[in-house]
């Protein structure tokens, strides 16, 4: 629902995004860092001019929606798949050592052990629109280096949804229900395998439809 309140704190995210923004552009850094620390510093965290609420939730989810499509509007599958096993690498580096870390100093300041796995498990997962972002600004997202990175989110968070169905488990009954793990395992495999195929096949198909009518000037069939 548009209310004054909601139309108030989206004009201040803006203003203070796109002044943060434009001014980490001036020293040659991401736009996205400055966008970032706006969040932070009208959120909670710092001064808590913005709070949440279901229609700002709603806007959100929906620009990370945008974010993620046109980001892999711009991926090639093929130069994706090509970088598989440097991102796999990339990967598991880029979880299991923040997860280690994550565990073993929550341990050092009195935690428990599912306080200690939950805390590695949340500095673990990858914000993979985020990055997504970045690349694009650095104009680096359709390098190898771009897909490499991209890759290695898509398979970490792929791993964090693993783990954490492993973890909940544990903390709620004390048992990894294996049949579970599979299922999710299965569901973004298809999910993933889905997207190439259809990145692959149907859309250049569709693109290549859609260029040809604005040549010819005629609309399409």
């Amino acid at each position: 629902m548009i209310t004054p309140d909601l139309i108030i704190n989206i004009l201040l995210i803006l203003t203070v995004a796109w002044g943060l923004g434009s001014l980490f552009s001036r020293f040659g850094l991401p736009v996205m860092l400055g966008e970032l620390l706006a969040g932070v510093l009208l959120g909670p965290p710092l001064l808590g001019v913005v709070t949440s609420s279901p229609s700002l939730e709603l806007i959100a989810e929906w620009g990370i929606f945008f974010v993620m499509f046109y980001t892999g509007m711009e991926m090639d599958p093929k130069k994706l798949l090509e970088q598989i096993w440097p991102s796999l690498a990339v990967a598991l580096g880029g979880f299991v050592l923040p997860f280690v870390l994550g565990y073993f100093t929550t341990r050092l300041f009195g935690g428990t052990i599912y306080q200690s796995l939950f805390v590695g498990m949340g500095v673990s997962i990858t914000a993979i629109a985020v990055q997504s972002v970045i690349l694009h600004q650095m104009k680096i997202n359709r390098t190898p280096l771009g897909h490499i990175v991209i890759g290695a989110a898509i398979a970490d968070d792929i791993l964090s949804l693993i783990a954490l169905s492993v973890l909940l488990g544990l903390a709620k009954t004390g048992t990894v229900k294996s049949a579970e793990v599979s299922l999710i395992v299965v569901k973004v495999a298809g999910f993933f395998g889905l997207t190439i195929l259809l990145g692959h096949y149907v859309i250049p198909k569709f693109t290549a439809r859609l260029m040809t009518g604005r040549e010819r000037g005629s609309p399409l069939p």
